[in-house]
């Protein structure tokens, strides 16, 4: 099963990647010496949304989990 862990609005949640229908990305805008953010909002096939701000490095970490799918 392709699942992926991440801190969102309301907590530490556990997906399964199968129950997202899309996902939308947004760059933090932050100062020059702060890693890049990327707010992504997950919606899911029962039509809730959640949103989970996170580094490169896991947006990375999401998008090769994503594309498995």
């Amino acid at each position: 099963m392709n699942k992926i862990t991440m801190k969102t609005s309301k907590g530490t949640t556990t997906l399964n990647l199968k129950y997202v229908s899309a996902y939308t990305v947004s760059k933090v805008k932050g100062s020059r010496l702060a890693s890049t953010r990327y707010v992504i909002d997950l919606h899911m096939n029962s039509g809730t949304i959640f949103s989970s701000e996170v580094s490169e490095a896991d947006y990375i970490v999401f998008e090769k989990k994503w594309s498995e799918k």
